[in-house]
């Protein structure tokens, strides 16, 4: 999920959430998911509401790849 600056990864299957500052971190380098955990939360919830929205499949646990 990308909004502005940030951008947001989620690794479903790790159950781990990466943010990044593409201006300053062009290159994903610095997750900055433990110094912004607000931002994480917000971008979380945006991606949530979108995914609904669009009738997204979401791996669980449980999924058969």
């Amino acid at each position: 999920m990308r909004s502005g600056k940030w951008k947001l990864i989620t690794f479903y299957d790790l159950e781990k959430t990466e943010l990044y500052n593409l201006d300053a971190d062009p290159g994903e380098m610095n997750d900055l998911s433990a110094i912004y955990p607000e931002k994480v939360h917000e971008l979380s919830i945006k991606l949530a509401i979108w995914q609904e929205k669009m009738g997204a499949f979401l791996p669980t646990q449980n999924s058969n790849n």
